[in-house]
Formats: C-alpha cells, sequence, structure tokens
C-alpha cells in the first residue's frame, strides 16, 4: 500500500506475540499495541466509545443471527 512500510513476517507478527505472552501488559486487556508498544493515545476517539462497541456487537450479532452473552 502506498505510504505504508512492509515488514517481515516476523515483523509484522512480533506485537501479536506480545500482545498475547507479555506479562508486563497483562492488565492492559484492549490495548492498542503497534510495534510491540502500547499506544493507546493514538487511537481514535470513536474506536473506543462504548456506544459504537455496543453497536457492533448487536450488528454482528444480527448478522450471525445468534445471540452472545
Amino acid at each position: 500500500m502506498p505510504g505504508h512500510e512492509r515488514k517481515s513476517l516476523s515483523a509484522g507478527t512480533a506485537t501479536h506475540i506480545v500482545a498475547a505472552f507479555d506479562p508486563a501488559i497483562k492488565d492492559q486487556s484492549g490495548a492498542y499495541l503497534e510495534d510491540c508498544q502500547v499506544r493507546n493515545d493514538i487511537v481514535a476517539a470513536h474506536a473506543v466509545d462504548p456506544e459504537n462497541a455496543a453497536k457492533l456487537w448487536a450488528l454482528g450479532e444480527r448478522l450471525v443471527g445468534q445471540t452472545f452473552a
């Protein structure tokens, strides 16, 4: 994609590994990570809005035809 630097496979998966296994961020469930670092400071306000989350959850349930608790 224009304006985006490509990463190697290991660099591209590293943040996922950090998110899954780094005990230092265990208490930050739901945090936004970029390049293996917590970067909640750059998250758009609409992306962490509880009302938007509820709407998205409800839409997902309607799309799959199932209600999840």
